[in-house]
Protein backbone atom coordinates (compact mmCIF):
# COMPACT_ATOMS: atom_id res chain seq x y z
CA UNK A 1 0.00 0.00 0.00
CA UNK A 2 1.44 3.40 -1.22
CA UNK A 3 1.36 6.58 1.27
CA UNK A 4 -0.79 9.53 0.38
CA UNK A 5 1.14 12.43 -0.53
CA UNK A 6 0.18 16.01 -1.45
CA UNK A 7 1.90 18.89 -3.29
CA UNK A 8 3.13 21.99 -1.61
CA UNK A 9 -0.09 23.76 -2.94
CA UNK A 10 -2.32 21.45 -1.67
CA UNK A 11 -0.74 21.67 1.86
CA UNK A 12 -1.06 25.61 1.91
CA UNK A 13 -4.77 24.94 1.17
CA UNK A 14 -4.97 22.42 3.67
CA UNK A 15 -3.99 23.75 6.65
CA UNK A 16 -4.33 27.70 5.59
CA UNK A 17 -0.48 28.92 5.87
CA UNK A 18 1.44 30.16 3.37
CA UNK A 19 4.00 28.94 1.33
CA UNK A 20 6.90 31.30 1.75
CA UNK A 21 6.37 29.78 5.53
CA UNK A 22 6.50 26.32 5.31
CA UNK A 23 9.74 26.53 2.67
CA UNK A 24 11.09 28.73 5.69
CA UNK A 25 10.27 25.52 7.80
CA UNK A 26 12.25 23.47 5.78
CA UNK A 27 15.27 25.51 5.41
CA UNK A 28 15.18 25.64 9.42
CA UNK A 29 14.75 22.08 9.64
CA UNK A 30 11.40 22.26 11.53
CA UNK A 31 9.45 20.40 9.16
CA UNK A 32 11.15 17.66 6.69
CA UNK A 33 8.42 16.97 3.76
CA UNK A 34 7.83 13.22 3.23
CA UNK A 35 9.78 12.93 -0.31
CA UNK A 36 12.14 16.58 0.28
CA UNK A 37 13.50 16.42 -3.49
CA UNK A 38 10.05 17.17 -5.33
CA UNK A 39 8.48 18.41 -1.96
CA UNK A 40 5.74 15.87 -1.17
CA UNK A 41 3.94 15.78 2.19
CA UNK A 42 2.45 12.94 3.92
CA UNK A 43 -0.95 13.19 6.95
CA UNK A 44 2.33 13.32 9.42
CA UNK A 45 4.05 16.37 8.00
CA UNK A 46 0.11 18.06 7.73
CA UNK A 47 -0.60 17.62 11.45
CA UNK A 48 3.18 18.98 12.58
CA UNK A 49 2.44 22.02 10.31
CA UNK A 50 -0.89 22.17 12.05
CA UNK A 51 0.45 22.06 15.36
CA UNK A 52 2.97 24.63 14.57
CA UNK A 53 0.15 27.09 13.41
CA UNK A 54 -1.70 26.04 16.74
CA UNK A 55 1.53 27.01 18.93
CA UNK A 56 2.21 30.26 17.20
CA UNK A 57 -0.99 31.00 17.29
CA UNK A 58 -1.15 30.29 21.23
CA UNK A 59 2.03 30.89 22.34
CA UNK A 60 3.71 33.03 20.00
CA UNK A 61 7.10 31.23 19.91
CA UNK A 62 10.44 32.26 18.16
CA UNK A 63 11.84 30.43 15.95
CA UNK A 64 14.83 28.54 18.37
CA UNK A 65 11.77 28.16 21.36
CA UNK A 66 9.85 26.29 18.51
CA UNK A 67 12.40 24.18 17.56
CA UNK A 68 12.82 22.82 20.97
CA UNK A 69 9.06 22.84 21.68
CA UNK A 70 8.78 20.31 18.60
CA UNK A 71 11.68 18.31 20.10
CA UNK A 72 10.40 17.45 23.15
CA UNK A 73 7.05 16.59 21.31
CA UNK A 74 9.15 14.56 19.01
CA UNK A 75 10.87 12.70 21.89
CA UNK A 76 8.01 12.28 23.92
CA UNK A 77 6.27 10.54 20.74
CA UNK A 78 9.53 7.97 20.41
CA UNK A 79 9.39 7.10 24.28
CA UNK A 80 5.84 6.57 23.84
CA UNK A 81 5.70 4.30 20.62
CA UNK A 82 9.15 2.68 22.31
CA UNK A 83 7.30 0.44 24.94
Amino acid sequence: MSKITYTLEVVTQKVGIEEKDILNYIENNIVTPYRNDDLLFDDEDIARLILICELREHCDPNEESLQVILHLIDQIHYLQNRK
